[in-house]
């Protein structure tokens, strides 16, 4: 570059020197001028390198994120109107993913309940910074990819993005998920349970319903024997021939997809495919009142707490921290859960009533509760009374199960003195572990849900069921998030 200045300056001296000194022809100056000019403009101009533009062939999704998200949700005033108020969030704290491999672009984790997903600003970033397209699934239609425009992602669509040289797209499914249940209060639907089913529960005195992982177990008792049903999604129910003893509905758990009863002094098992075996045990537990997803527990043959880790073949001592005439012999139910600290550490809790004979004036239900340690020698814990500000009354037929990081639990009438005191189903919820028990508007039963005799389970999908066996009634429900506990 420096070479090019240096032959302009000469130019342009040689130039002047020759009009002002020698008086040659007017003409060589302008010309001499003209050929440093286009010398200078030369030299300043940038090399073809410094000002090429590169375009690529290939391109892709590499972000996408909302912006503010707007919210509608209903409320009730005082004098009993119903309005609808608007409310806004940070759409970015919801995380999507975008799968490269099989084009699809999701939130696995639900936007909350009201969210208008018909009018959603969001940012999309592209490799190369290639071009996106917008295309409706329904009506083919097309239009290009503007951030200040909001998308109405209330229904799967598709992103095209074509790469800056024009030569190659690509093309994403994006769906927008949404919970459709409103996360702060519960939400049931309502069933039948017909045919000759409905005829078999309305004889039933009291019954269990247990969860089997892909299907629900059902045992209820007339007083004389027991009945063993099962309900699979799709199917529906099914009444088993089986004869089992009155006690049979008292000692019933679900370990897996199987489900162990006593009865006529044996232990049995129902696997999923129908079929019932009695298990060849050493010894025969004289209760049966908790399991795990691989551990039964009992009573032993001291009236202690007792483990089996092999399907109930044979049993082995627990350790106890309170007498064992403190423990439950009517309506016993539990449920257990993993620790979020620990992986490979679990908690159980287990609940239930002392027979009116051993306890005429209880007015609270016994509970008890075990840490599930593999390095750790541990024992059952008595949770007293006394040790609670709100302990969980005692209530007839009572039910608890794990929903998110509390425990639920359903029962009534309540029982205190030696008489019952109210004829109420109602549901507590407790947020340590079991200790203190308090009624959650967020959790209330459905309005045809007032008395009778009912089980109640939860599946693997976070749906609590409840089955009324006097009105063979069905009900199903959950909240839109389990964030709340």
């Amino acid at each position: 570059m420096w070479k090019r200045s240096a032959i302009c300056g000469i130019l342009i001296t040689f130039a002047v020197k020759n009009h002002i000194i020698k008086g040659m022809k007017r003409i060589l100056l302008p010309f001499a001028l003209l050929l440093a000019a286009l010398c200078v403009c030369t030299s300043c101009l940038k090399s073809d390198k410094d000002s090429e533009v590169t375009y690529y062939n290939d391109t892709a999704i590499t972000g996408f994120t909302l912006g503010t998200v707007n919210r509608y949700l209903h409320t009730t005033s005082k004098s009993g109107a119903d309005s609808v108020y608007k409310a806004t969030y940070a759409g970015s704290a919801y995380k999507f993913y975008i799968d490269q491999q099989k084009g699809e672009i999701f939130n696995p984790d639900s936007l909350p309940y009201g969210t208008d997903a018909a009018h959603l600003l969001c940012t999309i970033t592209t490799k190369n910074s290639g071009t996106v397209i917008i295309k409706d699934n329904d009506s083919d239609t097309q239009k290009y990819f503007n951030s200040n425009d909001s998308l109405d992602l209330s229904k799967p669509c598709t992103l095209r993005v074509i790469s800056n040289d024009g030569t190659a797209t690509r093309d994403y499914l994006l769906w927008v998920n949404v919970h459709k249940e409103t996360t702060d209060k519960i939400v049931w639907s309502e069933g039948d349970v017909v045919g000759e089913t409905s005829a078999v529960l309305k004889d039933f005195k009291t019954m269990r319903l247990l969860d089997a992982r892909d299907h629900m177990v059902l045992l209820g008792s007339n007083g004389q024997d027991t009945k063993l049903i099962t309900y699979w999604a799709g199917t529906g129910w099914k009444v088993y021939n089986e004869q089992l003893d009155a006690e049979a509905v008292e000692n019933v758990v679900a370990m897996g997809n199987d489900v162990y009863f006593l009865s006529y002094d044996r232990l049995w098992c129902h696997k999923a495919d129908g079929s019932t075996t009695a298990v060849e045990a050493s010894t025969v537990p004289r209760r049966l009142l908790a399991a795990t997803d691989n551990k039964l527990y009992g009573v032993g043959a001291d009236g202690s707490m007792a483990v089996s880790t092999d399907e109930g073949r044979t049993w082995t001592a627990e350790e106890m921290d309170s007498d064992s005439n403190l423990l439950p012999t009517e309506d016993v139910t539990s449920a257990f859960w993993t620790l979020r600290t620990n992986d490979d550490v679990q908690q159980l809790v287990m609940v239930g009533n002392r027979s009116e004979q051993a306890d005429a004036t209880g007015a609270t239900a016994q509970v008890w509760s075990k840490t599930i340690d593999p390095d750790e020698q541990t024992r059952w814990n008595y949770i007293t009374p006394e040790s609670a500000i709100y302990p969980l009354p005692r209530m007839h037929g009572v039910n608890i199960v794990r929903y998110g990081d509390a425990l639920v639990a359903l029962g009534g009438p309540y029982f205190s003195g030696g008489s019952t005191t109210s004829n109420t189903i109602t549901m507590y919820v407790s947020r340590d572990g079991g200790i203190n028990w308090q009624s959650d508007s967020r959790f209330f039963l459905p309005t045809s849900l007032t008395e009778g005799v009912f089980g109640m389970t939860i599946d693997t999908g976070n749906r609590i069921w409840i089955v009324n066996a006097t009105t063979g009634k069905m009900y199903s429900g959950r909240l839109g998030s389990l964030d709340l506990y």
